[in-house]
């Protein structure tokens, strides 16, 4: 995974997001990211299941095991959010930030 943008809005749901976007493409996956994705804390990456690789930049996860969060969860989490043009705008510009 390269890019994460999520509005503030999601805060309280990230985690489980970005359990979804891994497990996408079923429990046969390897997710590799770098460290400052998405400003998770090291206590969600590990709680997701993520792990360092030594002298590098970059952390994965391989699917097939359980985490702590998937046990906490799972069936997913819940999420009581709908999404405005408002919040699309945020995206749009920070996405666009990032880019540049």
């Amino acid at each position: 995974m390269y890019r994460i943008v999520l509005h503030p809005d999601l805060a309280l749901y990230r985690q489980g997001i970005l359990e979804s976007v891994i497990t996408l493409f079923g429990h046969e996956s390897l997710a590799v990211l770098w460290k400052d994705t998405g400003d998770f804390s090291e206590s969600e990456l590990a709680e997701l299941g993520f792990c360092k690789i030594a002298g590098e930049d970059l952390i994965f996860r391989h699917s097939a095991f359980k985490t702590p969060f998937s046990e906490k969860h799972p069936r997913g989490q819940d999420v009581d959010f709908e999404a405005t043009p408002g919040h699309e705008a945020w995206v749009e510009e920070k996405w666009g930030k990032e880019e540049g």
